[in-house]
């Protein structure tokens, strides 16, 4: 699961990127990143985020985003 948010964030952001680093709270992601990150997730893990877990913090690890998955499955 970790390599395919990997995947989706590298289609977002590029080949540069640490994974290590916050994905929100740095600044990597904009809320237009987030969008398209949303889409990468929802057709590769073929789930529908709900509306309500929509949520910056939702998205600034790859731990958090795993959660997210997680809880919209």
């Amino acid at each position: 699961m970790e390599e395919m948010v990997r995947k989706c964030i590298k289609e977002v952001k590029g080949d540069y990127f640490d994974y290590e680093e916050a994905l929100i709270s740095s600044g990597l992601l904009s809320s237009f990143d987030i969008y398209e990150l949303i889409i990468c997730i929802e057709d590769n893990f073929n789930i529908k985020i709900p509306t309500e877990m929509i949520e910056p913090e939702m998205f600034d690890s790859i731990d958090s985003i795993i959660l997210l998955i997680n809880h919209s499955k």
